[in-house]
């Protein structure tokens, strides 16, 4: 056998380089932290401002295409532009005058549901008010068990009775900011419109070799026609599946059907959570006119039924399997968007995916992400296609 002796500086040297490495380490991790604490604060903070700004860029890769053939119709961009961006906007309008009436009458009257629904189901009734005692009673007890001196402090506690208005300044104050909102994404819709591509150029300016020059347009054009294809596709899809779910619960005699439609063909857009709260607000519609068993459980099975045909046929065909994003890092995205930014995150959350999708797909030191955010990457069989052309 032969022995190996170490010498007395080798451990010494190993261990110097091991705590190195290890603080390297450290000092990276630390530092990524802090970026990303930072970031998401950020995020939050500017919440106001950034979502408009996202929002009117989507809108305005959606309308691009529109505003193209306008131009080829011999009206110029700007006011091709202004065209599309008042007809979103008369649009918007219009639907809301449209579904004003019968979401206010619903509202009016899902009490009186409620009231039936409870007359019904006479042992959920029962295990209600039982578990509203029960909560009585523990409140009662912890009463009692306080002390004496908290007890007087609330004894002499002065009430003081004011107009509850407070409803009204919180539906006005989100009334407004929606309305704010709604403006600026209109309005940066237009400028990007008119100004996107000029801006595209600048961007591409910034580099200093043509090649770089070259590659950034092209990025930003893939971009482009990418969200332009998810965004089109994606809405014809889904406000093709809301009317036919308004026309099944017009069959079960639900009340309103259209507007239940249209509220789950907006659901569509969240994937995985929205399916299921279209569940949900299927089987209220169809509850608001029928109690009875058969269709409280048919309606929910057939619109399963054509969220499966949707989500494994009609999705993949028309999306030509391009758009097939990691369905953990599509739900990672969705709770992350919605944690920071609420519902509008909801509908952010696949879009900027995405981008961030593309952009890592055309940047070749970010080919690695592209891996991991894409189902379907085709970066694996480039290597073979180089070999090909050597």
């Amino acid at each position: 056998m032969i022995r190996t002796e170490k010498r007395p500086g080798e451990a010494s040297i190993a261990l110097a380089d091991w705590q190195q490495l290890s603080q390297s380490w450290l000092l990276t991790a630390a530092l990524l932290l802090i970026i990303i604490t930072a970031g998401t604060h950020l995020l939050v903070f500017a919440s106001s401002v950034l979502i408009p700004i996202l929002f009117g860029f989507y809108l305005s890769v959606l309308l691009y295409a529109p505003m193209i053939w306008l131009s080829k119709v011999l009206i110029p961009q700007p006011i091709g532009a202004l065209i599309l961006v008042l007809g979103v906007f008369c649009a918007m309008t219009g639907g809301v005058l449209l579904l004003k009436e019968p979401a206010t009458n619903w509202i009016r009257t899902a009490p009186a549901v409620l009231d039936k629904l409870k007359s019904q189901t006479p042992g959920l009734q029962e295990t209600l008010d039982e578990m509203e005692t029960r909560t009585s009673e523990v409140e009662s007890i912890m009463d009692q068990a306080l002390p004496s001196e908290e007890s007087k402090l609330e004894a002499e506690t002065v009430v003081i009775d004011q107009p509850n208005d407070d409803w009204r300044e919180k539906i006005f104050a989100r009334v407004a900011s929606f309305t704010w909102a709604l403006s600026v994404t209109l309005i940066l819709c237009y400028f990007f419109l008119v100004g996107g591509d000029a801006l595209a150029r600048n961007i591409s300016m910034t580099f200093h070799r043509r090649a770089r020059r070259v590659s950034a347009l092209k990025l930003m054009r893939k971009l482009r026609s990418s969200l332009a294809q998810y965004i089109f596709v994606t809405m014809c899809v889904n406000l093709s599946f809301g009317v036919v779910i308004g026309l099944v619960l017009w069959f079960f005699g639900a009340e309103y059907a259209m507007l239940w439609g249209i509220l789950v063909g907006l659901m569509r857009y969240i994937p995985y959570v929205g399916n299921v709260l279209s569940l949900i607000a299927v089987t209220a519609a169809v509850a608001t006119a029928n109690l009875e068993v058969g269709p409280l459980i048919a309606a929910p099975a057939i619109t399963a039924v054509l969220m499966f045909i949707c989500g494994n046929f009609v999705d993949p065909m028309v999306h030509a399997r391009k758009f097939e994003l990691n369905p953990i890092v599509i739900f990672g995205s969705i709770i992350f968007w919605s944690w920071i930014w609420g519902v509008a995150g909801l509908f952010i959350a696949v879009p900027t995916l995405l981008v961030v999708a593309v952009i890592c797909g055309h940047v070749g030191r970010l080919q690695r992400f592209h891996l991991i955010l894409c189902s379907n990457s085709d970066l694996k069989r480039r290597p073979a296609h180089r070999r090909k052309q050597k």
